[in-house]
């Protein structure tokens, strides 16, 4: 299984390896390498068959399942500005260091149908309620599209989509995505 990701307002994706993949009762520990965290609510989306250079007039066959999660980037403070200037130069994103922490994505194991799952809401710290908006049909089958023209997509291989920019998190910090996911940062 692969783990294909797209961040919020990215028109490119990156790969996670499995075993970023948490059971939804873990909590997530902080590794000694990143001095900060941030948070993105993903829509998840399971592919159901094998395909490359798929139409995006075609995508809508390749899922019938979708699900919900929370991403963990961790961040690492001390970069020179030398370094930074290196990054920037290349035009690598500053989150690439940080998105192959192991248990830093957390979702139910259980997947839905899409018209099953309406709306995703969080809440952080029993605090305000975020509510976010499904993607649509066409916008599923325009990643499905890209992302194939890149690599092979199988069978059990996920999709992430986030719906918001990511957010900072701290230690202590309680993440609830309705209407399952109920983690801690610790």
């Amino acid at each position: 299984m692969k783990i294909f990701s797209y961040p919020f307002g990215a028109n490119d994706f990156y790969i996670k390896p499995d075993t970023a993949l948490a059971k939804p009762t873990d909590d997530f520990f902080i590794p000694p390498v990143c001095d900060s965290l941030s948070f993105a609510v993903c829509y998840a989306i399971k592919i159901n068959r094998l395909g490359r250079s798929i139409q995006e007039r075609f995508a809508h066959r390749y899922y019938l399942q979708v699900n919900y999660g929370v991403c963990l980037y961790g961040h690492k403070a001390h970069l020179t500005g030398r370094q930074t200037d290196e990054l920037s130069n290349v035009n690598m994103p500053l989150w690439i260091p940080g998105v192959s922490l192991d248990y830093s994505l957390s979702m139910p194991r259980a997947f839905l149908f899409p018209e099953e799952l309406q709306a995703i809401s969080l809440i952080v710290n029993k605090e305000s309620e975020r509510y976010f908006n499904i993607p649509s049909k066409s916008d599923i089958c325009r990643r499905i599209a890209h992302l194939s023209g890149f690599v092979y997509v199988k069978m059990g291989d996920l999709l992430l989509m986030e719906l918001h920019p990511p957010l900072p998190v701290t230690t202590g910090t309680r993440i609830r995505v309705l209407p399952e996911v109920d983690f801690m940062v610790r």
